[in-house]
């Protein structure tokens, strides 16, 4: 079988096509990672300026503080230092305030970890040692009254409050 001109135009243009491509994506790709980088980056740091939100996402008009360090995550990624080490150097110029989540390093740090679970668990057990006690004081439920509460026993001054109120007469 014979091969028309057309198809071997077609062919050409094709691989010319996917070469160009691959050529020209290389670049974009490589470029991709770093981008890739510098968000995470971004994401585990504050931004300065007080609009508490992350670099990365600081959308403060006229912010003095996320463009240059944006530019100083960058200059980092741009040395070969990779996402720890950037934000080791944050953390040792600006403090650890800088980072959006604390280190596990020192026991102070890990307590900053564990003590809201600890927290929250002791909350829920006093809860229901709580809920348990007030369950035991519960009100007396007469079982001849078909599980309707037991009237409580009148005390001294309800005789005497329905003693005043059966000498009762009001004025018209």
């Amino acid at each position: 079988m014979k091969r028309t001109k057309k198809f071997q135009t077609t062919r050409k243009f094709t691989r010319n096509a996917a070469l160009a491509f691959t050529i020209f994506a290389s670049p974009a790709i490589m470029h991709g990672a770093d981008a890739e980088d510098q968000a995470e980056a971004e994401s585990h740091l504050w931004c300065p300026c007080g609009c508490n939100q992350g670099l990365g996402d600081c959308n403060h008009i006229g912010c003095p503080s996320a463009p240059p360090m944006r530019g100083e995550v960058t200059q980092y990624l741009d040395e070969g230092l990779d996402v720890d080490a950037v934000l080791d150097r944050f953390e040792d110029k600006y403090g650890p305030e800088i980072l959006t989540a604390p280190s596990t390093e020192g026991w102070f740090d890990l307590s900053v970890w564990i003590m809201p679970f600890v927290g929250l668990t002791a909350g829920m057990a006093g809860l229901g040692i709580y809920a348990r006690r007030i369950r035991r004081r519960g009100v007396a439920v007469d079982a001849t009254a078909g599980g309707a509460e037991a009237a409580p026993a009148p005390s001294r001054y309800d005789k005497r409050i329905e003693a005043e109120l059966e000498d009762f007469t009001p004025e018209d």
